[in-house]
């Protein structure tokens, strides 16, 4: 419904979450896709690497360079994959762009001109937690100088004033991309936290939706950005075979030199 002006009768905040609910777990779920095709696409490069030795090494020397290898690919990829990640970000930036989730500017009808012309508005985003803070923070982030300013996402009455729940961990910013980034899943493990998320949003969960601590080698506030940074890996599997790196080699003899000094009895019998 719309008034006289065409304005919305019905509006939500700009850090309310469910405006941003649904892009914020399709970018998490698409990372986690685009992570792992980053992967398949380096193993490939990876498993054509060969070791090359002037001579048979010994098990310990053979696990260090391995180790040195799959480090170095573990590395490149989650670098080749960031870089990737920041460089369409800094083109919609660079660009001016704007969200299609209105996050960062926003176009409005001006009531006062006939022809109806549109204006470009800037949202304004405490950089310090207006909630922690209970007022206002005089320190304001705009999004026309940063793309990381970022405010805890809210759940509002339908006044649209009233907050009904502020989620640990879940931020609103500019941009899609750098709200997730800076955002945390630490309510998703607790089940009282995700509980009252669910009763406000009118949605019904079970325990079994909790994410479990066990299963995972971050912890509950680790932020989105370190997870994609390591490609939400949880481990890697090294499985190397020395075995297989000796017969590949198949050496025809091996020598190996003593160096020892004779006692008195075989400097006697020698002489």
């Amino acid at each position: 419904m719309f008034d006289e002006y065409d304005y919305p009768t019905f509006r939500t905040e700009p850090d309310d979450f469910r405006n941003m609910a649904s892009p914020f777990f399709q970018f998490i779920n698409s990372s986690c896709q685009l992570t792992l095709q980053a992967i398949s696409t380096q193993l490939l490069a990876f498993y054509s690497t060969t070791l090359i030795t002037p001579k048979l090494i010994s098990p310990e020397q053979f696990q260090i360079q391995i180790n040195q290898l799959v480090s170095g690919f573990i590395e490149n990829t989650a670098q080749v994959f960031l870089n990737s990640l920041f460089l369409v970000n800094n083109m919609t930036r660079a660009n001016m762009l704007i969200s299609a989730l209105s996050s960062d500017s926003i176009l409005t009808l001006y009531p006062g001109y006939y022809h109806r012309a549109y204006y470009d508005y800037e949202y304004v985003y405490d950089n310090i937690d207006q909630v922690y803070n209970g007022t206002l923070s005089v320190i304001n982030c705009d999004c026309q100088y940063s793309s990381w300013c970022k405010q805890h996402a809210i759940v509002y009455n339908i006044d649209a004033i009233t907050y009904l729940f502020v989620i640990p961990g879940i931020f609103i910013g500019c941009y899609i991309v750098e709200t997730v980034l800076q955002s945390d899943l630490q309510c998703f493990y607790n089940f009282s936290c995700l509980q009252e998320l669910s009763d406000k949003l009118m949605i019904s969960i079970s325990e079994s939706d909790v994410l479990s601590l066990n299963s995972s080698r971050y912890q509950m506030d680790t932020s989105m950005l370190e997870i994609i940074s390591n490609l939400m890996v949880e481990e890697w599997n090294n499985r190397t075979s020395y075995s297989i790196y000796f017969n590949r080699c198949q050496p025809k003899s091996c020598t190996a030199t003593y160096i020892g000094r004779g006692d008195i009895v075989y400097i006697v019998t020698t002489m």
